[in-house]
């Protein structure tokens, strides 16, 4: 039964209470605000056409007998204390008669509101005619800065009432809130000793709690007992078992531990909770997530009698309706005698498969008979594969011996080199040392023009290389000079080594000298 509040209960009611009230209070405000506004906007325009009706006939009856000071002051009483800015009587030779209203701004609108009456408000002309006859037109102007003045100031009076009342109704509903909802604060205070049974839940009821909040604290202590019996048989059920069983909190913390995995853990009697399971497992039991370091794994821990023991864990994460995570719950049963049979069976099929694979590597790579002997050897069959083995080590043998002999013989009369793809030296034989007149150190690494006489032209040298990289025997005489300068001719053969894709590799080269 995990209450999950903010501070107080009564701060979370309080809060959205008020912001309920601030809601309706600003859609109440919004909706003045246009119907004054627009309301504002109609009683300047009637009154414009009412004033504007009124001073007409007057300024008729002086224009007619062309009286403009009675015009002037027509116009001047005409907009004063009003919210026109002037009014003018223009005659229809282009005379005008004008006057203006002084009148000062007191509380300064924002520049939205100012803009908007200005596109409301608009001149207001009127045709001055007598007789049939045109003596000109009378306009007002409208003062939109006094309009829109006077709106703001409106409108800031009912903001601070309405702020006024909210913030009164907000402190006459907190006193009743902290107390009827201080209920519940105080159940959350005494959590761990309701779900022991330590305490009744309804011992903190006050007496003077609604019937609401006792019928809820009357479904609290329901719930509290179904919990604690839950609890108890749970508990009962978990010592009863043979795995291991162990909760801990969201830091780790043991909360729980049956008798199983106390036995499992080498620690029957000792105190387990309020521990931190890294401390009762082996540090290599765990990575940086508790979830990736023992679910699904096998882990080996010292048991009670001093013997490793080896556990088969799986590990489960515990979250709340929030999807955080609240704790975990590890499981886990004494693998110790199915591993050791595993291990037995793994290492003896793991022996007999390495034996059987290297056998039959040794027997592709060394079988060059052609004949296929080894694919029809039994792959249980040890002792005919070893003695297959054994066979073609014996030729093996008697043939490297055979090309030993010849390669001694070709190392007299002939000169031999061997070269990567590069043309670096790779192997010299003792004859191309003595007549090049190196030593076989100097040789190694080194390129064949180390011993260019410079007699043979590069379109020579090219079409030799053309040769041989092409995968084809050159044969041809060259021209080398020694260490000590001497020239001396050789008949050559250049053989290029092809690869598995019939690609040069590395070449070798047989030379004997023909003449110095």
């Amino acid at each position: 039964m995990k209450m999950l509040l903010p501070r107080t209960l009564v701060a979370r009611v309080f809060s959205l209470y008020l912001f309920a009230l601030l809601f309706f209070v600003g859609v109440g405000l919004a909706g003045f605000y246009r119907y004054q506004f627009a309301q504002n906007i109609e009683d300047e325009q009637v009154s414009a056409e009412l004033m504007m009706n009124l001073a007409a006939q007057t300024v008729a009856d002086s224009a007619v007998i062309g009286d403009y000071d009675t015009i002037t002051k027509t116009l001047e009483r005409s907009i004063l204390r009003s919210h026109f800015r002037s009014a003018s009587f223009i005659d229809s030779r282009g005379g005008v008669v004008k006057a203006v209203n002084p009148g000062q701004v007191d509380i300064q609108p924002p520049q939205w509101l100012l803009a908007l009456v200005q596109d409301k408000l608009f001149d207001i002309n009127h045709n001055i005619t007598v007789g049939g006859k045109d003596y000109g037109v009378l306009r007002l102007s409208f003062a939109a800065d006094d309009v829109a003045s006077e709106f703001w100031r409106l409108a800031l009076l009912a903001f601070g009432l309405a702020m006024t009342a909210l913030i009164g109704g907000g402190l006459l509903i907190r006193i009743p809130l902290s107390h009827w909802l201080g209920n519940f604060d105080r159940v959350r205070a005494k959590e761990a000793e309701i779900l022991s049974g330590k305490i009744d839940v309804n011992a903190l009821l006050d007496r003077d709690a609604p019937a609401e909040i006792r019928h809820t604290f009357q479904i609290l202590s329901r719930a509290a007992g179904r919990l604690s019996a839950q609890r108890e048989e749970a508990t009962v059920t978990l010592s009863a078992i043979s795995d291991g069983v162990v909760t801990t909190d969201a830091f780790e913390n043991v909360t729980y531990c049956n008798q199983a995995a106390e036995q499992m853990l080498g620690r029957p009697g000792q105190p387990i909770l309020g521990q931190n399971l890294r401390t009762l497992l082996p540090a290599n039991s765990w990575a940086q997530d508790a979830g990736a370091g023992l679910n699904g794994r096998r882990i080996e821990i010292q048991s009670a009698d001093g013997k490793a023991a080896i556990l088969d864990t799986t590990l489960s994460t515990l979250h709340s309706s929030s999807h955080q995570v609240i704790g975990h719950v590890l499981a886990f049963r004494d693998f110790t005698r199915q591993h050791a049979l595993e291990q037995q069976l793994r290492a003896g099929l793991e022996s007999r498969q390495r034996t059987l694979e290297s056998l039959h590597e040794v027997l592709v790579s060394i079988d060059s008979s052609g004949t296929g002997a080894t694919g029809t050897q039994s792959g249980g069959d040890l002792d005919a594969i070893m003695g297959r083995v054994l066979a073609l080590v014996s030729e093996r043998e008697q043939g490297r011996r055979a090309l030993d002999r010849q390669k001694f013989a070709l190392d007299q009369h002939a000169i031999v080199s061997i070269t990567d793809l590069s043309g670096n030296i790779t192997y010299a034989n003792d004859k191309f040392c003595e007549i090049s007149g190196f030593d076989r150190s100097e040789l190694l690494g080194s390129n064949h023009r180390l011993v260019n006489s410079g007699r043979h032209s590069a379109q020579f040298w090219a079409a030799l290389w053309h040769e041989i990289s092409g995968g084809r025997v050159w044969r041809g005489e060259i021209c080398n000079r020694s260490k000590q300068g001497d020239h001396y001719w050789v008949n050559a053969t250049v053989v290029p080594l092809l690869d598995k894709n019939g690609l040069p590799e590395q070449y070798i080269a047989r030379r004997c000298p023909v003449r110095s």
